[in-house]
């Protein structure tokens, strides 16, 4: 491994959260079982001047690029991405953001046991809010480099992770690695609790062409090996999916709140009324 080519470069949009940023990028630097495996590219806007001179203040001792962007905002965040790429050296590319820290320890000697597989690393997000109510979530993939140099884009959508699993589940592509863990604890802000939903549609047409551009790659043959070694992991998800739904819905929190005194007789006197009026 050599610095000219990183095994990962972290690939960060970030605006005025100069603090959060840094915090950011030290856990990537303690927990790594060697610096000379990472790049970041921190992604700036060209408005967000105080944050651009913070910035410069900074000190690494790892590979740490800036791009100054023109203003694309959250509805633009794929575009911020696909343009780090141009700088970038890594073979893997880890699609990161600036309120995520890195947990788990020696991560980037995991990522280096997947050599030149054409896999998309799903890890463990530790995220209060992802945890409690959505069960199951993806944040951050781990894409190799070759999916760019096939599709030409991480992402036509801004929600990258959300684009990239729906290419890449139908084709079997996706392993949940565990031992990739990180923390994403912004639950403050609407966008990372889940309150502000996306307004700007899937775009499904996008996802299919891409999916193909990759099917005609592997072909036939491997992704039928693949669908063969994958289907471990998605049932461990979708088992995980059914125990933590279970969970919630025998929880005495959920069934309190479902069978409150008030809601049992409104829905009883509407039964009442209803049949009433059946006779009549």
């Amino acid at each position: 491994m050599t610095n000219l080519q990183p095994l990962v470069s972290f690939l960060i949009p970030s605006r005025k959260r100069l603090d959060m940023l840094k915090a950011s990028l030290d856990s990537l630097r303690k927990t790594c079982a060697d610096p000379k495996n990472i790049e970041a590219i921190v992604i700036f806007d060209e408005d967000d001047l105080e944050t651009i001179e913070g910035f410069k203040e900074l000190k690494f001792d790892f590979k740490v690029l800036q791009i100054v962007s023109k203003r694309h905002g959250y509805y633009g965040l794929h575009h911020y991405i696909n343009n780090a790429f141009t700088i970038s050296s890594g073979k893997w590319f880890w699609l990161w953001n600036d309120d995520l820290k890195m947990v788990g320890s020696n991560w980037d000697v995991v990522i280096g046991e997947y050599g030149e597989q054409f896999v998309i690393l799903n890890p463990r997000n530790i995220h209060p809010y992802w945890e409690k109510y959505c069960l199951d979530a993806t944040i951050s993939p781990v894409v190799p480099r070759k999916w760019y140099e096939i599709t030409n884009r991480f992402s036509a959508y801004n929600q990258y992770d959300t684009y990239i699993n729906e290419v890449a589940y139908p084709l079997n592509l996706v392993i949940n690695e565990d031992r990739l863990v990180n923390f994403h604890g912004q639950v403050e802000d609407e966008v990372s609790a889940g309150i502000s939903y996306d307004t700007v549609q899937l775009p499904a047409q996008e996802c299919k062409k891409d999916r193909d551009l990759i099917r005609h790659y592997l072909g036939a043959k491997t992704l039928f090996i693949y669908r063969i070694q994958r289907t471990p992991y998605r049932l461990e998800k979708y088992l995980r999916r059914r125990k933590a739904h279970f969970r919630r819905m025998f929880s005495i929190q959920y069934l309190g709140s479902r069978l409150k005194p008030a809601r049992l007789y409104k829905k009883f006197s509407n039964a009442l009324s209803s049949k009433k009026q059946d006779r009549e």
